[in-house]
C-alpha cells in the first residue's frame, strides 16, 4: 500500500472570444466554454507506506501545466506536461533520477464527470516508462 500527497496552487485561465488568455472567472465566452488552460505547482511526497530498510519515499517539487480541450460535461481531451525536482536525498533510491527522470506527459480522452483512458509516459536517461488507467 503506497502513499501520495501533494500540496499546491492551481490557476486557471481561459481563452475569451475576444482573445487572450485571462484569468478564469465567472463570465463565460464562447471560447471560454471549450478551451481552458491550468498551472500548477506545488510540493509532491510518495512513499510505499513500509519503515526500516524495505522504506522508499520521494519528495518532489513541480510544476504542471494542462491545456483542455472541451466543454464541461462532455467529450474532453486534455494534455498536462508536469516538470520536477527531487528534494532532499534520494539514498534509499539512489537511481531513481536515472529511471523516473525530470518530467512527465499525461494525456486524457474522456467525458469530466464519467469514463475517462488516462495515459502518463516519463523518459528517464536510461529507461522509458508509461501506464494507461480506464476509469
Amino acid at each position: 500500500m503506497g502513499l501520495e500527497w501533494s500540496v499546491g496552487a492551481l490557476l486557471r485561465f481561459e481563452l475569451q472570444a475576444g482573445g487572450g488568455l485571462h484569468l478564469a472567472s465567472r463570465r463565460r465566452g464562447r471560447w471560454a466554454d471549450w478551451i481552458r488552460l491550468d498551472l500548477q505547482g506545488g510540493v509532491q511526497h510518495e512513499s510505499n507506506g513500509k519503515s526500516g530498510a524495505d522504506s522508499r519515499s520521494l519528495n518532489l517539487a513541480y510544476l504542471r501545466t494542462t491545456i483542455t480541450f472541451g466543454r464541461v460535461g462532455r467529450f474532453q481531451v486534455s494534455v498536462s506536461p508536469k516538470a520536477f525536482v527531487y528534494l532532499g536525498e534520494l539514498s534509499d533510491n539512489p537511481d531513481l533520477a536515472d529511471y523516473r527522470g525530470y518530467a512527465e506527459l499525461r494525456a486524457v480522452l474522456g467525458w469530466s464527470d464519467n469514463v475517462q483512458l488516462a495515459a502518463i509516459g516519463r523518459v528517464g536517461t536510461t529507461s522509458t516508462g508509461a501506464a494507461c488507467n480506464w476509469t
